[in-house]
């Protein structure tokens, strides 16, 4: 099981937060990753809050088994070249 500050590290230091937005998520897109990447029922608009805090209260709230599936899933949508672009259109 995840701890709390696993949670954190993934979800400030991973997928990261700007201006308070959890990556590139909208509340649609949120909706769409479980899924889609996950292969999950989950639906985050049962939760309260933003993107964010919705994300990190289902990770709280789920087993061991949905949250490497979320991993899993975290892990396609931001694959290592998602970051190695954005740091190159940091240079520029």
């Amino acid at each position: 099981m995840l701890t709390g500050i696993h949670i954190q590290k993934l979800v400030y230091k991973y997928i990261e937060v700007h201006s308070g937005y959890l990556g590139d998520f909208s509340y649609k897109t949120h909706a769409e990753f479980y899924p889609l990447y996950c292969d999950l029922d989950i639906d985050p608009y049962e939760y309260e809050g933003t993107t964010k805090e919705r994300f990190i209260s289902i990770l709280k709230s789920s087993n061991a088994s949905t949250q490497a599936k979320i991993i899993r899933g975290i892990f396609e949508k931001y694959p290592l070249s998602y970051f190695e672009q954005k740091t190159i259109l940091r240079r520029k």
